[in-house]
């Protein structure tokens, strides 16, 4: 995917050579990081800060290791994570740090990632360190206020014409009785947390049916949020 567009009442994803990979009524940038890419590629601005968390998390075998490996039948959670998968590993984690783009897997990474699972289970750091390990490297998109963008997506033309923008919910939006353009994006480190309620949320907004929030709590999580202060500034 290399950039966005609207055409005859359809948005149209397109790559390099512009040519159109999918069409529909209605799109949704849940790309993480690479929404406000396709966003400025088809609306020329991007009014969310999103910052990029680079994470690493860890992998054992369980089978033949010390009976002192966790191995829970459920996920838990605290200070860090793990999780139990099939095929007898354990995934643990996670590492958080922004403004770090290096994509190798590091031994202190792991090291700190034992020293949580040690932390969740009560073992011993000492008698896992030693074991063979697997990992993986990905990147978190953070928003500055740590709450997720999940909605329409403000149309910021429209807003600088309109008389009354004061809160999100009346911010206007890329979108018409055909469809429109819709964000789910800057999870952070809470994917699994926010996916359900999420995509309740942003089925909502599409659908027309009765949000499962709040007023204030749909605010705090509209992507409209961040476009308030040009308007603001403008007024």
């Amino acid at each position: 995917m290399a950039t966005i567009e609207r055409h005859s009442g359809l948005w149209r994803v397109l790559d390099e050579q512009r040519q159109v990979i999918a069409e529909a009524p209605v799109l949704v940038l849940a790309n993480g990081l690479g929404a406000n890419g396709l966003l400025a590629s088809g609306r020329g601005e991007v009014p969310w800060p999103l910052t990029a968390v680079r994470g690493q998390i860890s992998s054992l075998a369980t089978d033949g290791h010390p009976a002192t490996l966790p191995c829970p039948r459920l996920p838990v959670a605290g200070g860090g994570y793990v999780l139990p998968q099939t095929g007898g590993r354990l995934l643990f984690g996670a590492t958080s740090q922004p403004d770090d783009i290096d994509p190798a897997l590091r031994d202190a990474d792991h090291r700190l990632n034992l020293q949580q699972l040690a932390g969740l289970s009560g073992g011993d750091v000492e008698a896992w360190s030693s074991l063979p390990w697997q990992g993986r490297v990905g990147w978190r998109a953070v928003t500055s206020d740590r709450l997720p963008l999940i909605g329409a997506v403000p149309d910021l033309e429209a807003l600088d014409r309109t008389s009354r923008a004061d809160q999100p919910r009346f911010v206007p939006r890329q979108r018409d009785a055909r469809g429109g353009l819709y964000v789910f994006t800057g999870l952070g480190s809470r994917g699994i947390t926010w996916a359900a309620l999420g995509g309740q949320l942003l089925a909502s907004w599409i659908s027309g049916a009765p949000c499962p929030l709040e007023a204030d709590l749909r605010d705090a999580l509209d992507p409209a949020r961040y476009a308030l202060p040009r308007w603001r500034s403008d007024s």
